[in-house]
């Protein structure tokens, strides 16, 4: 009988630390398996991208261009032209490289790189951030404002969760087609999530708004954080594009919780044999 208990207890204990290291792995695991997903993404994106000839890309481009210029006469005008109602019928199809995907975010400091899809697309806030429809398609160009929304407390991948971690003067970049446009962060502000005056197209500005879900888990209000396109020096793209997209702390976690697993494992036969 004793026999047994203590069988019963050692696989007991096996299955515990299994269950914990599970636990522990789990948000690591599944964040390195989506990053490699969103590198994929990437990859068929400027793939796709290198397929298309100039005049291809003139064509998006005009089409992009014009929904921008009509979404903006909106906000200055404040009216629904029917000019307004057709070309946002129109918003999947335009700046659309597959599946919906328009260009993608990295953002630096907290070491997040991300697609970006239409808003409409299924789905689309478990993949990646999403372009919000009636904000200007990102494309260097002044009195546009982008907005860019993702999750924060998603378990199955680090989006826009340290979102809070930047401050005034920080950094991110959009890569849309073959260009690359940087962004300086101007203000910070949380919101009642129905409060969009922060997101209003400003003359001669050329702005993008990252928005998420505050306080992290609470979520009764938004995050955005409004960054102002700049041109940076060869030096400072430099410094913009070396970062570790894997997080080397949580792999060293991994590393050990699986090397204190097998020692446990082992001591547990080693007794059970004695």
């Amino acid at each position: 009988m004793k026999k047994l208990l203590k069988k019963f207890f050692s696989v007991l204990l096996v299955f515990s630390i299994l269950i914990g290291i599970g636990l522990v792995l789990y948000p690591t695991v599944s964040n390195l398996i989506n990053d490699v997903t969103n590198k994929s993404n990437f990859e068929n994106y400027d793939n796709t991208v290198k397929t298309l000839t100039s005049n291809d890309k003139n064509n998006l481009l005009s089409k992009a261009k014009e929904y921008n210029r009509i979404i903006a006469s909106k906000y200055f005008n404040s009216s629904l032209t029917e000019e307004y109602k057709k070309i946002s019928n129109e918003y999947e199809n335009i700046m659309n490289f597959g599946e919906g995907i328009i260009c993608y975010i990295d953002i630096p400091k907290i070491n997040v790189s991300l697609p970006v899809y239409h808003e409409t697309v299924d789905n689309v806030l478990t993949k990646g951030s999403a372009h919000l429809k009636n904000s200007s398609f990102p494309l260097g160009e002044k009195t546009s404002h982008t907005v860019i929304s993702a999750h924060s407390g998603f378990p199955q991948q680090k989006f826009f969760d340290d979102l809070d971690e930047l401050k005034k003067g920080d950094t991110f970049r959009l890569r849309v087609l073959s260009n690359t446009y940087y962004y300086k962060v101007k203000s910070i502000n949380i919101v009642n999530p129905n409060d969009n005056s922060k997101l209003k197209i400003i003359q001669n500005k050329d702005l993008v708004t990252l928005v998420t879900c505050y306080p992290y888990s609470i979520n009764t209000h938004r995050l955005l954080v409004t960054g102002e396109r700049y041109i940076p020096t060869q030096e400072q793209k430099k410094t913009l594009t070396n970062y570790n997209k894997i997080d080397k702390f949580n792999i060293l976690t991994c590393i050990i919780l699986l090397l204190g697993y097998s020692i446990i494992l082992w001591k547990v036969k080693t007794n059970g044999r004695k």
